[in-house]
């Protein structure tokens, strides 16, 4: 009897041990995540955090830095969100002058004077830091850091700043806003939309980049009452909100600027619908108008503009795109779907956005798109449905990242390896150069340029490329 006790007992307490152990096991920083898992739930924070509590300065001054007769790329897809560079000619030698270990994540880099600014995960601090960084030699200059717990879910950062002549304006992957001064990283303002304005976080954490335009920090909210809100880039005041009668939820696509019929406008693709917000003085914040017949599950990809009165959206998990068209009668707008397909039936993309490039779109294909699943593609606009051009099947990237920059096209695969793509309408894509830049994984950030510098990152590492004739 006393043997069987004794036998019962020890395995209650290795039965106690493995529960324990697998209720707190944390997988190894390895491993690699899959981007076609399916999705969690993140839970919303029952309190707020303290934003930007913390700063370090490692150096005296930032003004030994800053390059202010300089090229910027202030802000997710550039200046004017196209995501094409033509500022000046760029060499096809690939010259790698710095790398830095940043924490696991996809967070990407702005570029403002000289400077990059990246929103990292500090896993030893447990943290949200901005960071900022010398642009020609990779030097950090400062970083503020909030503290929040963030668990492994692709990665941990996301997001890319918005930077303006004042400001560096962040969200962070669980819905906190933050804006600090450019110059010297003093805390501004915060705000956490989980506990202001009851946000739901997104799965994956929020994918959504910042937006300032005309001195305003322009933010989708996501909540039961409010979709977007616009705030005082100095001062954090909510100057304007936009109601979510149809509780439309915050997506991982980004608010992008448009000009819709000669009517300036901010068009967002969130979960549940698409709206069009009137950015003009006169009737700023004002629903233009809203499509919900186009609905997929996650979008991440940001909408882009196709012509005067029509926009390409496209979304992942099997979704596809959808054209939609807009029409005007008297002061009214109107929106309506032209067209939608599968992945397999055109151009469509998982995670990053659509370039528009003279009379084709650019994309990188999905995983679920057939023949030419995760090559760089190209369409005319009135078609984009009849794929012209393909990199081949020995050139193929994933969900990695692309942009248009001296009229070439560069790609960065999964792992690291940059490809450069001469285009025109004759012979399609010509590959130029292919080098390894980066040797990790997961290299999904997107691109950056400015000064003749390039800015890319994987998973754990962010490196600057020097692109010159020599």
């Amino acid at each position: 009897m006393k043997t069987t006790i004794i036998t019962v007992t020890i395995t209650t307490a290795l039965c106690v041990a493995i529960l324990l152990y697998w209720l707190t096991y944390t997988p190894d920083t390895g491993v690699t995540y899959s981007a076609y898992s399916k999705p969690t739930k993140v839970n919303v924070n029952a309190e707020a955090v303290k934003i930007g509590e913390f700063f370090e300065r490692f150096v005296e001054t930032n003004s030994l830095f800053v390059v202010k007769k300089s090229e910027n790329w202030p802000n997710f897809r550039g200046k004017d969100h196209s995501n094409i560079y033509n500022s000046r000619p760029l060499g096809e030698n690939l010259q790698k002058i710095w790398t830095i270990e940043l924490g696991e994540g996809h967070a990407a880099a702005a570029i403002y004077e000289g400077q990059v600014f990246v929103l990292d995960y500090l896993e030893d601090e447990e943290a949200d830091a901005l960071r900022c960084f010398v642009l020609k030699t990779g030097e950090e200059i400062w970083r503020r850091w909030t503290k929040i717990e963030i668990k492994r879910n692709h990665g941990k950062s996301r997001t890319i700043p918005a930077v303006d002549s004042n400001i560096v304006l962040t969200i962070s992957p669980k819905c906190q806003v933050m804006a600090v001064d450019r110059k010297d990283g003093n805390l501004l303002w915060g705000i956490d939309l989980p506990t202001e304005f009851h946000t739901d976080i997104p799965m994956w954490y929020t994918g959504q980049c910042p937006l300032i335009d005309n001195n305003q920090a322009i933010i989708a909210i996501g909540s039961e009452d409010v979709l977007i809100a616009a705030f005082d880039t100095l001062t954090g005041k909510e100057l304007w909100s936009v109601q979510n009668p149809n509780k439309i939820q915050m997506s991982h696509s980004s608010i992008i600027p448009m000009t819709i019929l000669n009517k300036r406008c901010y068009i967002y693709a969130g979960i549940g619908g698409i709206v069009a917000i009137s950015a003009e003085e006169k009737d700023l914040g004002k629903t233009l108008w809203t499509l919900r017949d186009w609905i997929p599950n996650v979008i991440a990809p940001s909408p882009i503009q196709l012509t005067d009165n029509s926009i390409f959206f496209s979304a992942g998990y099997g979704a596809g795109s959808a054209i939609v068209n807009i029409s005007k009668s008297d002061s009214q707008y109107t929106a309506a779907l032209q067209t939608e397909y599968k992945p397999k039936f055109g151009i469509a993309l998982e995670q990053q956005s659509p370039i528009k490039l003279d009379d084709y779109i650019i994309a990188i294909l999905p995983k679920d798109a057939g023949a030419m699943r995760t090559q760089l593609v190209a369409a005319k606009i009135d078609s984009p449905t009849n794929i012209e051009f393909n990199s081949g099947n020995d050139l193929t990237f994933g969900l990695g990242p692309f942009m248009v920059a001296d009229n070439k096209i560069y790609a960065l695969n999964d792992d690291g390896k940059l490809s450069i793509f001469s285009f025109d309408e004759n012979s399609g894509f010509q590959e130029i150069k292919t080098q390894q830049i980066l040797n990790g994984h997961d290299a999904w950030g997107p691109l950056a340029i400015a000064d003749g510098y390039l800015i890319a990152r994987d998973s754990k590492n962010m490196t600057c490329i020097k692109l010159s004739s020599q």
